[in-house]
């Protein structure tokens, strides 16, 4: 069975399990283009006793079911699973309050990705370019179980009737409040991640030199690349200008210039941060880039420079 056979099989399992409770409920395969230019299929599933239409997306499911991990009825149990609990968690969003730039406007944050693969994704949306990467902006909207977010596109922006600036500025006032920066040492990352970690007799070496900015949530941390009054703290902090490498859309890891002041061991670095990249380690959607970039004090910017 080829994906597209699989998709409208389990379509139509799901709703023949649903509308024996909602006869009104109706569902259609669309191609989602996310971050990264990653093409993903979803179950779009309308009622008209719904305010909201929920997308369950089924390439995993392709997947397990293709390993003989999952069979067809028990895919299509977890996918109806799937849309009541959603529904469940949408019922206190109002979808109108979206088009509505005052009720929205101290949920909106930036958010970062790779420039050129995510030219797709990017087409409709307002955002800026940053070296080889692009600053870009969601809502970010509670629901049941945790927190989602919205893309701003284009059209959202016509509806707000917002310049840019506007959006820009509020969305970066918004995440020092919702999502401040967290910068730690290696050492300490390693600490916390290993409860009881007896560093006593630890040579910390290297890993007290390098450190990991991100955010409080330790969500979307490696948009504080593009801040450089957060950037220009951190230098001061380390007392030299820094290389930034990204470890995904997360997090980047911090060097001071001194540890690595000498431009030809630039290249080398950026293959180190290519291999981290793409062992496996880092997922295709959380990918940032291969790139090493340089905060300099004197010019207060950032730039590309492997």
């Amino acid at each position: 069975m080829n994906k597209t056979e699989f998709f409208e099989l389990i379509k139509e399992g799901v709703l023949a399990s649903l509308r024996d409770n909602d006869p009104t409920l109706d569902g259609a395969i669309q191609q989602v283009t996310k971050i990264n230019n990653i093409v993903y299929h979803g179950l779009s599933l309308r009622s008209e006793n719904n305010r909201v239409s929920p997308m369950i997306y089924l390439d995993d499911f392709f997947s397990r079911y293709s390993d003989n991990d999952l069979s067809i009825d028990d895919i299509i149990d977890r996918v109806a699973d799937l849309y009541k609990k959603n529904i469940v968690g949408a019922q206190d969003i109002d979808v109108s309050s979206i088009t509505n730039y005052n009720m929205v406007k101290n949920r909106i944050v930036p958010a970062i990705c790779n420039f050129g693969r995510s030219s797709e994704y990017l087409k409709s949306v307002p955002y800026e370019q940053y070296c080889d990467l692009a600053v870009y902006y969601r809502i970010l909207i509670d629901i049941a179980g945790g927190e989602g977010s919205i893309l701003v596109n284009s059209q959202l922006m016509d509806n707000w009737q917002i310049s840019h600036d506007e959006l820009k500025n509020q969305a970066w006032k918004n995440l020092h409040e919702i999502n401040p920066p967290s910068f730690s040492s290696m050492f300490d990352i390693l600490k916390e991640m290993m409860p009881g970690f007896d560093d006593s007799a630890y040579d910390a070496g290297a890993d007290n030199c390098m450190h990991v900015l991100s955010s409080k949530s330790r969500v979307n941390g490696a948009i504080y690349i593009a801040d450089t009054d957060v950037l220009n703290n951190i230098a001061n902090e380390l007392d030299a200008d820094i290389l930034l490498l990204p470890a995904s859309r997360h997090e980047l890891v911090i060097l001071p210039y001194d540890m690595a002041s000498n431009p030809e061991r630039w290249s080398e670095i950026a293959s180190m941060v290519t291999e981290i990249n793409h062992n496996g380690t880092v997922s295709d959607e959380d990918f940032l880039a291969d790139s090493v970039y340089f905060f300099t004090r004197e010019s207060g910017t950032v730039k590309k420079v492997a």
